[in-house]
């Protein structure tokens, strides 16, 4: 008896020890814990947030400052929107669909937003489906051919067009296409007028067809690379581009051919352009489309805006493209 009275008596001080040095211990780690992150906050947040942004941050100040100073939109007869924007994003860029839906929300509180899921997780998809007038379509990759999947091939691109137009024409005077990655940085006023004066608005790059591709996709589109000169033809952006739905000669001359040229992949993703870092494939062939047609292409860089962009447009930017960066 008395040796298990001992045995008890012993772990019941190793038990104390124990405790106190695990108490002892809980508190070392919250004070750890404490300090660094008042450290982090004093010191290192500023320092931290500046590697996490894009090198030219004035461009995002700038934005800031013209929120600041922005007067709500009020919905009137002047100004209502026969229009819908479309999109399309994958799980990586949701973060940044999360940030365009946003920027129209802010600047066309009214407008509805079609976004096609291209692989999104169903947590992510039951986060955008529960934003404003924000409609999630699945995008039907299984009735179209293989190399629409790979996404760095941007097949899908025409294709959203083509699912947009045909289960939305009737619902709408107009379709606006932005990649996940752009934002308005203002209300769609000029590009609306555009679509209604032209019946389609269309914006160039700052890179020129010829740099940028794939010498099989010129003999595809049955044109030679020698007509498109350095110095004149502008790359036009597949990024940002919008039509009438009642505008068939925007339908038979642009959105067939490059409907046609997107379900071929020896015409959108050459084998030889593959390995390539400048051909740009949706981009290539609509420019080559578009001028082979003769529209009118916007030049005016405060359509698509980017971190590149001189400062003074940041007063009139419409559209900004982040390209690959994460949102402010």
């Amino acid at each position: 008896m008395h040796f298990y009275q001992n045995q008890r008596k012993y772990f019941d001080r190793l038990l104390n020890i124990h405790n106190s040095h695990t108490a002892v211990a809980l508190c070392t780690f919250c004070i750890y814990v404490i300090f660094i992150t008042v450290a982090y906050f004093i010191l290192f947040k500023s320092s931290v947030n500046t590697l996490l942004i894009p090198a030219k941050r004035p461009h995002d100040r700038n934005f800031v400052s013209k929120i600041n100073n922005h007067q709500s939109t009020i919905l009137t007869d002047t100004n209502t929107r026969d229009l819908l924007i479309v999109t399309a994003a994958s799980a990586g860029f949701v973060d940044r669909l999360e940030n365009l839906i946003g920027s129209i929300h802010y600047h066309e509180p009214h407008i509805t937003i079609i976004v096609f899921d291209l692989g999104m997780t169903n947590s992510q998809r039951s986060r955008i489906l529960c934003m404003t007038n924000v409609q999630v379509e699945n995008f039907p990759f299984d009735i179209y051919p293989s190399h629409v999947t790979y996404l760095q091939f941007y097949a899908f691109k025409a294709l959203v067009l083509k699912e947009a137009f045909e289960k939305y024409r009737w619902k709408t005077k107009a379709i606006f296409y932005l990649d996940a990655g752009c934002e308005l940085r203002s209300s769609l006023d000029p590009i609306i007028k555009a679509i209604k004066t032209h019946g389609y608005f269309l914006t160039g790059q700052k890179t020129f067809i010829i740099n940028h591709t794939d010498n099989q996709t010129f003999v595809a589109l049955n044109v030679s690379k020698s007509n498109f000169s350095v110095g004149k033809y502008y790359q036009v952006a597949a990024c940002i581009l919008g039509f009438s739905t009642n505008h068939s000669g925007f339908y038979k001359n642009i959105l067939i051919p490059f409907i046609a040229c997107s379900l071929n992949s020896d015409c959108i993703a050459p084998l030889t352009s593959r390995s390539s870092t400048t051909h740009r494939f949706d981009q290539s062939i609509l420019s080559i489309i578009v001028y082979k047609a003769g529209y009118i292409v916007e030049r005016s860089e405060s359509f698509f805006g980017d971190f590149g962009s001189p400062f003074e447009l940041d007063k009139i930017m419409v559209i900004f493209f982040r390209r690959w960066h994460c949102p402010k």
